[in-house]
């Protein structure tokens, strides 16, 4: 019997996980990427960057202009260096985030979603990355130049590429 008093399913549905038992597991998986010194060795920028790889593709920055981005997006998203962001950051860095999106519950997909459309949406009105990619969409990897956040940072806004 489960915590509500039903049945456990066999079914695999991702309803199954629990908010505490998907918390406890990133968890455990945090405190030994601490442990190990994983997690402690990826920066802010290091996050940021693998993240962006990953919704973006391969860019080239400079450390300068990057290291402006992050301070830029750490000012507007206070919540990337707290304890809450340790199992993205994790999943993130041992490439485990197809995994956190398949066993996460609803509302922790939710802020997923959100800090990856504000760090989308940021990187997209502070890069040149859209008018490179539009001009050179299979160019390979694009370098990129930041020029500071310009205009709407809406992390919903529908920046789709047509």
């Amino acid at each position: 019997m489960n915590l509500n008093g039903q049945p456990p399913s066999s079914s695999g549905s991702r309803g199954n996980i629990t908010r505490r038992g998907l918390l406890m597991g990133l968890g455990g998986i945090a405190a030994a990427a601490v442990l190990g010194g994983g997690a402690a060795s990826m920066t802010d920028e290091d996050f940021l960057r693998s993240t962006l790889h990953r919704l973006v593709g391969r860019f080239e920055m400079t450390s300068d202009q990057f290291a402006a981005f992050t301070q830029s997006f750490r000012a507007g998203y206070p919540e990337l260096a707290t304890v809450k962001m340790l199992p993205f950051r994790v999943s993130e860095q041992f490439g485990a985030s197809s995994l956190l999106d398949s066993i996460a519950p609803q509302a922790i997909l939710s802020k997923v979603e959100t800090f990856e459309r504000r760090l989308l949406t940021e990187f997209i009105m502070s890069t040149d990355y859209l008018p490179l990619y539009e001009e050179k969409p299979n160019q390979g990897v694009l370098s990129v130049s930041y020029f500071g956040l310009q205009g709407c940072s809406n992390p919903y806004a529908d920046l789709t590429m047509a």
